[in-house]
């Protein structure tokens, strides 16, 4: 075993994870439910059978005494195999860093970069990496302050205002606000080039440090939100919150697994969140969030995606009104039962 302080939390992690079998999508509710019984002990065992360190791994850019100052955490470290490297600029040793590693999807080799939150003295370095790796599309999952610490620098200017961040300049061209996250267009233009780039943040609201959401519903819809914009011509997606382990981590793996549900009908979902701890340290934080991407799949596979489009509204509670032959309740009376 393994003995690991993360943040001021100790806990014993199992060197050797095993390999553990797919579950099937009708099995999951009760894979949740054996797992949910005495206190969560079921997955509290699991939990603790994740890997944080492999042998293959390193983190010398991370330790590097020119880079330590970036880091927001001490022991939240890049992986140097899979971290993003920035553009050297002459003269300046540590100048190609930034705490961001490239991240598998279900199916694509890169689908995200997973970044701590931008600090004040590493704002101009994120956007750096925005521009050098044509990045459009950027979920923030953290609040500027929580439990009245800051989390995260703001790294965009006010509504219709524009702010300079090194040689790039960002506009906010207008944003959009939801029940739970707000949706801000941005466009940015660099000295020396021509053309400008339009960078869509979205920003989500109400999920705090080391915890997991009241409710799946709402970060399911955020995901479905997110892949009806995101194509392989828009570059990566940049996920962030503070350290970008734990709830970038848990989007991260979510993503992945509602697809492999979708298209596979069963989930790995142990052996998911040990390859994703295999491209950045520790995502997926803490047991909260670990069960959170349990249950949302579990939901999903019971209900399925409940959202229902405006223009589908009336037809939709019309079928429900609807009785079945030989049924004596309507379909929206079965629902509610």
């Amino acid at each position: 075993h393994l003995c690991r302080s993360l943040r001021g939390r100790h806990q014993l992690v199992a060197a050797s994870p095993p390999d553990m079998p797919p579950i099937p999508k009708n099995d999951l509710l009760q894979a949740y439910l054996e797992r949910h019984r005495d206190s969560d002990y079921g997955f509290q065992h699991e939990f603790e059978l994740l890997p944080d360190r492999f042998t293959d791994r390193t983190t010398r850019a991370s330790e590097a005494r020119e880079n330590l100052y970036k880091n927001r955490y001490p022991d939240i470290k890049c992986y140097d195999q899979t971290r993003v490297r920035l553009s050297q600029i002459d003269g300046i040793a540590g100048s190609d860093y930034i705490n961001a590693n490239f991240v598998l999807g279900y199916k694509e080799r890169k689908k995200f970069i997973c970044a701590q939150g931008p600090m004040e003295n590493t704002v101009c370095d994120y956007w750096r990496m925005i521009w050098e790796q044509h990045l459009e599309l950027v979920l923030m999952l953290t609040n500027l302050e929580e439990y009245s610490k800051t989390k995260c620098a703001k790294y965009w200017p006010d509504k219709e205002e524009t702010k300079n961040f090194g040689d790039i300049s960002v506009e906010h061209v207008r944003q959009k606000a939801f029940s739970d996250y707000v949706i801000r267009e941005l466009k940015m233009t660099k000295v020396g080039e021509r053309d400008s780039r339009t960078i869509v943040q979205y920003h989500f609201l109400v999920w705090k440090d080391f915890m997991a959401p009241e409710h799946p519903h709402a970060i399911l819809r955020f995901i479905k939100r997110v892949n009806s914009a995101y194509s392989l011509e828009k570059g990566p997606i940049l996920v962030h919150c503070s350290a970008g382990v734990g709830r970038t981590g848990t989007l991260v793996a979510l993503d992945s697994l509602l697809q492999q549900l979708a298209e596979e009908g069963q989930v790995s979902i142990f052996n998911t969140v040990c390859d994703l701890r295999h491209q950045r340290n520790f995502l997926v934080q803490s047991l909260k969030q670990y069960i959170f991407i349990y249950r949302s799949l579990m939901e999903m596979a019971t209900y399925g995606d409940t959202e229902i489009q405006i223009k589908e509204l009336k037809a939709h509670v019309e079928k429900l009104r609807q009785r079945d032959n030989g049924k004596e309740k309507c379909r929206m009376e079965e629902e509610y039962d």
